[in-house]
């Protein structure tokens, strides 16, 4: 019996001393340990090639830690994520961010004479194709900044914050898209992506050409959000959806069988106009009126320009609107003036007797 054998019969009993001694003649340590009850029933009897199930794998590869922690849970591989990830609300048609010249100086040197007359060595390890990833896209921003900045010193206009976010936002893209427990930079992105649009929606109102000129430069796609387009509807405004959605099928319904209508009956008056027409053209030949331009023309030519109708100043629909409300401010003063003439005990002028 081996040293531990001997101490383990000492402390935990013989049944484990002799699982242990059986584990190591059957060269098998990752065996558990029986109870010394089930040993005991075991060792001696026709039951003695029992050997208890396996709570871990038997396979002798050498997995790593990680590997080992999803056998261990009965798993191979890392299941794929259920929820899909996607960011088409964005608003980017291409994921393109431009491209560089890797041969060219990294930012910043640009402008170094010295450069021009050193090794190719040097050369390369002051260009872009030694510089950081962070470097070129610092790269990318500057020369896209140069087509939309007004003037060098332009940092903080609306196009020069919308043409960084989109370089950032198509980067942050492919980097959630890659890595997808990478939450911080979701979050950042997502916030990217809101103020974007923010500012898009801004440079609209303020000036529809340039916005029209960066968005087709950066093929960018803006949609007006939707005021209600999140909510979720009850039962109640289902059933008033329903009834909406079937409201304006039968407006548009009906819509298309008057413009038929009205396309059928456009032809029947055409040839009742050219009819009439004829008519009036032959009657003025015989008046001795050899061209009609209009009725003013034609009434002033038979002598009867006191018949024109005196023409009325062209009024503006704020200002209708506004003759409208006088008239309806007038009644309601008239009904008040009454109640308060009643409540006074006066007579009101319908009460009044008509003296002549």
């Amino acid at each position: 019996m081996s040293f531990v054998a001997k101490c383990l019969n000492g402390r935990l009993g013989r049944g484990v001393a002799g699982a242990l001694i059986q584990a190591s003649s059957n060269g098998n340590f990752f065996r558990p340990l029986c109870t010394s009850s089930t040993y005991r029933q075991t060792i001696g009897s026709p039951l003695a090639q029992y050997k208890p199930p396996l709570l871990r794998y038997e396979s002798d590869e050498p997995w790593s830690i990680t590997q080992r922690r999803y056998r261990w849970r009965h798993k191979l591989v890392r299941a794929p994520p259920t929820k899909p990830l996607a960011f088409d609300y964005s608003g980017d048609q291409s994921m393109s961010i431009g491209s560089v010249n890797l041969t060219e100086p990294k930012l910043g040197f640009e402008k170094v004479e010295e450069l021009k007359d050193v090794d190719e060595n040097v050369k390369k390890i002051f260009s872009l194709e030694f510089d950081t990833k962070s470097g070129v896209v610092r790269k990318l921003i500057h020369d896209l900044l140069s087509k939309v900045k007004d003037h060098p010193l332009d940092l903080r206009s609306l196009e020069v914050i919308i043409a960084t976010d989109t370089i950032m936002i198509r980067n942050g893209i492919k980097h959630c898209l890659q890595f997808r427990n990478d939450k911080i930079t979701k979050s950042r992105l997502i916030k990217r992506i809101v103020r974007r649009r923010r500012m898009l929606r801004d440079l609209k109102s303020k000036d529809i050409e340039k916005f029209n000129w960066i968005t087709s430069e950066l093929k960018l796609k803006y949609v007006e959000p939707g005021k209600f387009d999140n909510r979720k509807l009850s039962k109640k405004g289902v059933r008033k959806k329903i009834a909406r959605d079937a409201a304006r099928a039968l407006q548009k319904k009906k819509m298309e069988e008057f413009q038929k209508r009205l396309e059928q009956e456009k032809v029947v008056f055409e040839k009742y106009r050219d009819n009439e027409l004829a008519k009036i053209e032959a009657e003025l030949k015989e008046l001795g009126v050899d061209k009609m331009t209009t009725i003013r023309d034609t009434l002033e030519a038979l002598n009867l320009g006191d018949m024109l109708p005196a023409p009325e100043p062209r009024r503006s629909r704020r200002w209708l609107l506004l003759q409208k409300k006088f008239e309806l401010y007038g009644e309601r003063k008239k009904i008040l003036d009454d109640e308060i003439l009643k409540a006074n005990g006066f007579l009101t002028a319908k009460e009044m007797p008509y003296l002549p």
